[in-house]
């Protein structure tokens, strides 16, 4: 016998006897794999009972104040089988239902965690993260040392332009190769590193992502461009708090912050009314400053001033809505640092009317003085980042690399990977002894007739000259298939701009300018760029002091080098601007080809079958798990589970991708004769042992060969002996050394997989081939 335990807010909630609930759970659907999805179920009843009236704080009845259950809001639930963990989620009130005049059920709606991780983003910015950990000062020689520096950096300097079109060796009036027409470094605006982001998302939210992805060298080098204003960059300081507190009784000006509510007044009073002021001097002659005024964490305005100045913020009529007004201060310079002084004060009025004689003002006032406030010259990330939330940046980035993200058990914590890689290393799970034969159905799927990846078009006259030439927007691809099926597009939130190098040289930039002749500059959509390596350049600098040449520099577009190949961040097969070669490691071969071409695999079928799985069996299988029946190996497509009756409806596809292993993107082609640095995500596969959780007790095992060992490997930067016992996804950096034998030799490394007993149940390969 089964039962079904939910609770909310940890709560355990009253149900139906004969109530169904069934849950849904699918990682990305065969009709749209650019959505990620999660657990959810269809809605379902409870009993309008005592304890669960006391849950829902008596929803049916809204004379009843709300206190610890927010109908409008979704709340923390988990479901449990039988009192064994099977989900955590969300839970959200749709309403009730009263008959006879008394309340009598309550309809909800299950949902997994990956929705609530859009809900825990909301309509939040890039501009409202905290850029504390990635702040350093704005300077030319700053500006310089991010060009060449390469030190492993969270924010750089990509050669575009936002203000002319560059030229080079023509001794025209923009030619950089001359100290007399220098870039400039306030021409320049920055690009922040992807990973360094997803970290202060981290820091905001305390969401956690288990993730060899986000730490890879691959990601390491994807940055996006750092733009919201048209015109050059000019010194403004990253914000500092205006620090007050006035300890006189009744004040409202405590802690920073000025609380304004509703103040009951006798009849006979008119025109009540509330004013704040801040008066600031600045010390630093010449340094102007903006003052931002938040009302409830909501940026309301910015003042800008120079030297003195005697600002009104507010005027507040006293209304009886008025409730919890809450203004804070940041403080900026412009131009450089200023210690900044002043005084904040918040004013009461209010006249009576007196019989026979003049109105009388009463006035009220609190103040208290802030003292040397000095601002910094840092970067001031938070009015600079692009215009985009939050949550569309970071659905943005699991399109682009076609990631899938999923919960662990763990409060916050979510499993970030690329789809293949995170079905490669599932368990294997035959439920063939537990399959309705009666019920299999087999159906050939309905496949897309056509296939689109595209960016966002761009305004930048290098994009559109190629549209203009090609037809299509730069990094876009489009396939046309003889199928029945729908139209699927990939859409990224981010444009890709396209650059040019220079004839002869190491040298590429790119222009954010409407036009080549009297161009504009343009605010970009968030642009997304690769990093390559050094190269050796030459080209002139100059940073506010002196004008000096350049010899080299990292060079930013749409190309990487990753464990010793070339990658692209276009979809399609398209030409390197900086290598003038095909980069044929594109977005859409690298991370989707896979998937798609197994779905246009002849073979493939959509399996459905319906199912009854022991309990251990259903609360530990997972959507990477795969799928063995009678013989034949599936993935989960989705998965609908009766939770009362322990029904489970299956939705599997045909698996005829490569074995299961544990190499992410070895190198496919021979590396050079000379030193190489791979590294490689090693996973501990899932063991297939029903009883483990996942990875519980596995291991991977690097093995060592007979042949000669030409490679050095190490784990955590330790130089380690074959063979190494993994007990944990760990990245593997493997060292070639020098090849002077004029022969090319091959090194393996075997990999086998092992359960808690120590029964190997896969194998894997990593391969090295050097060429003499």
């Amino acid at each position: 016998m089964r039962e079904v335990q939910l609770y909310i807010n940890n709560q355990l909630v009253d149900l139906f006897d004969d109530e169904k609930i069934e849950i849904t759970s699918s990682i990305q659907n065969i009709q749209d794999i650019s959505k990620v999805y999660t657990d959810f179920s269809q809605s379902f009843t409870v009993p309008a009972s005592d304890n669960n009236n006391s849950i829902f704080d008596f929803f049916y009845n809204n004379d009843v104040a709300n206190s610890t259950f927010i109908a409008k809001e979704r709340a923390d639930a988990r479901i449990e089988i039988n009192h064994t963990p099977f989900r955590k989620g969300k839970v959200q009130l749709e309403g009730s239902e009263i008959k006879n005049n008394q309340a009598d059920s309550y309809k909800i709606t299950f949902y997994g965690d990956v929705v609530t991780l859009k809900d825990l983003f909301g309509d939040n910015k890039l501009a409202d993260l905290d850029y504390t950990d990635i702040a350093f000062a704005y300077s030319g020689s700053n500006v310089n040392d991010r060009i060449q520096n390469t030190a492993d950096l969270d924010v750089r300097f990509p050669l575009i332009s936002s203000d002319k079109v560059w030229t080079y060796g023509d001794s025209g009036a923009n030619d950089i190769s001359l100290p007399a027409h220098p870039i400039s470094y306030t021409e320049l605006f920055p690009a922040v590193k992807d990973k360094a982001i997803i970290d202060l998302i981290k820091d905001k939210y305390a969401v956690n992502f288990t993730s060899q992805f986000f730490s890879s060298s691959y990601f390491q080098k994807s940055f996006t461009y750092w733009k919201n204003k048209a015109e050059d960059l000019t010194i403004v300081s990253a914000p500092l708090p205006l620090i007050f507190n006035d300890t006189t009784s009744g004040s409202n000006l405590i802690n920073n912050e000025i609380v304004l509510n509703y103040i009951p007044i006798a009849s006979g009073t008119f025109f009540p009314y509330q004013n704040i002021i801040v008066t600031i001097t600045s010390t630093t002659p010449n340094v102007s400053y903006y003052l931002d005024v938040y009302l409830n964490g909501t940026l309301l305005n910015t003042i800008e001033g120079t030297n003195s100045g005697v600002h009104t913020v507010a005027t507040i009529y006293n209304t009886p809505n008025l409730s919890n007004e809450i203004y804070t201060f940041d403080l900026r310079s412009i131009g450089g640092a200023s210690t900044i002084v002043g005084e904040v004060k918040s004013t009461f009025s209010y006249w009576t009317t007196n019989v026979g004689s003049a109105s009388t003002q009463t006035t009220v006032t609190y103040s208290t003085s802030f003292t040397n406030i000095t601002t910094t010259t840092n970067f001031d990330f938070n009015n600079t980042a692009p215009d985009i939330k939050i949550a569309d940046w970071f659905s943005g980035i699991l399109k682009q690399f076609n990631l899938t993200c999923y919960p662990q058990e763990a409060d916050k914590y979510y499993i970030v990977e690329p789809l293949e890689e995170w079905y490669n290393f599932g368990g294997e799970v035959d439920i063939t002894p537990y399959t309705d034969i009666e019920s299999i159905k087999v159906d050939r799927p309905k496949l897309y007739k056509s296939i689109s990846f595209e960016y966002e078009k761009s305004k930048a006259f290098l994009n559109e000259e190629f549209e203009g030439r090609t037809g299509r927007g730069y990094g876009n691809l489009s396939l046309t298939l003889p199928y029945d099926g729908s139209d699927f597009k990939v859409k990224l939130p981010f444009e890709n701009m396209n650059f040019t190098k220079f004839t002869g040289t190491n040298l590429q930039v790119s222009y954010a300018l409407d036009n080549a002749v009297g161009g504009k500059s343009y605010i970009p959509k968030p642009v997304k760029l690769f990093m390559d390596e050094a190269k050796t350049v030459s080209f002139r600098f100059n940073d506010g002091s002196s004008t000096f040449e350049v010899t080299s520099y990292m060079p930013f577009g749409q190309d990487q080098v990753y464990n010793t190949e070339n990658y692209s961040q276009n979809f399609g097969f398209d030409m390197s601007t900086l290598k003038d070669i095909p980069i044929n490691n594109s977005l859409y071969r690298t991370w989707y080809e896979s998937y798609i071409q197994n779905l246009f695999n002849d073979k493939f079928r959509q399996v459905t079958v319906k199912c009854r799985l022991p309990l251990p069996m259903l609360t530990l299988l997972t959507l990477d798990d795969s799928i063995i029946l009678r013989d034949k190996l599936y993935r989960i497509d989705s998965m609908k589970t009766d939770l009362t009756s322990g029904e489970v409806n299956l939705v599997l596809l045909s698996d005829f991708t490569d074995t299961k292993g544990a190499i992410t993107n070895a190198p496919i082609n021979k590396v050079s004769s000379s030193d190489n640095t791979i590294i490689l995500p090693v996973k501990i596969l899932k063991s297939p042992t029903p009883s483990s959780e996942f990875g519980g007790g596995a291991t991977a095992v690097l093995e060592a060969t007979e042949e000669t060992q030409f490679v050095t490997v190490s784990t955590g930067g330790v130089t380690r002996t074959l063979p190494i016992t993994l007990t944990e996804n760990t990245d593997v950096t493997i060292l070639t050394g020098r090849n002077v034998s004029g022969s090319d030799r091959v090194q393996g490394i075997p990999i086998s997989y092992k359960d808690a007993a120590g029964t190997t149940f896969n194998t894997s390969n990593i391969l090295i081939v050097q060429e003499g």
